[in-house]
């Protein structure tokens, strides 16, 4: 380790800490804390700090170069876009695009028809590209459960998956798609944009 000290004694670390380290210590644990919040504040807390770690680690690279890796350097930097590349719907979604964020956000169109729900059937409130609203009395699936449907709307049928995201106190439960591919997202737009 940089400082020789073991890891069941961080105290000792904190000690012999600079102030350039400690501020990517607090960024990186108040940028956590933001993106499980999924608080927008959190994801640019999350660029910047990066930003600036990156930049801090290129200076000293560039400077020292004798004393970096450069394997662990590139392979960071890969990592990094693999990530940004494979996840970002997952990013947008819940941080940035406000048009993106699916059920929550999304134009509801009251279309009351039966959905059938792990094999039981529900009469649906609002139906929206991003997810469902159903009437579901004494539910007793948490939030956040994976919940398999199957709806059919203007004779055309619909089977996917879905995740509970809101249990209201009216029996109204809330029920984002997951999975969907751009086919079945152009079909239920044809089939729901006729109601008003």
């Amino acid at each position: 380790m940089k400082y020789h000290e073991p890891f069941y004694l961080p105290h000792k670390v904190f000690g012999k800490i600079n102030i350039t380290e400690l501020i990517f210590l607090i960024t990186s644990f108040l940028s956590g804390l933001g993106l499980l919040m999924i608080r927008r504040w959190g994801w640019y807390l999350f660029v910047v700090a990066t930003t600036a770690f990156f930049i801090h680690n290129g200076y000293y690279f560039i400077k020292y170069p004798s004393t970096f890796s450069k394997g662990p350097l590139l392979h960071s930097i890969i990592v990094l876009f693999a990530f940004l590349y494979f996840l970002q719907k997952d990013i947008f979604l819940p941080y940035l695009d406000k048009r993106r964020k699916g059920f929550r956000h999304a134009k509801r169109y009251p279309i009351q028809i039966p959905v059938t729900i792990q094999g039981e059937i529900h009469e649906a409130i609002n139906i929206s590209i991003g997810g469902i609203s159903v009437y579901w009395t004494n539910i007793e699936l948490p939030l956040n459960a994976e919940v398999s449907l199957s709806f059919e709307i203007e004779g055309e049928t619909f089977k996917c998956k879905g995740g509970i995201v809101a249990i209201q106190k009216n029996n109204n439960v809330g029920i984002a798609f997951r999975e969907l591919d751009k086919r079945t997202i152009q079909r239920l737009k044809r089939c729901i944009k006729n109601y008003k």
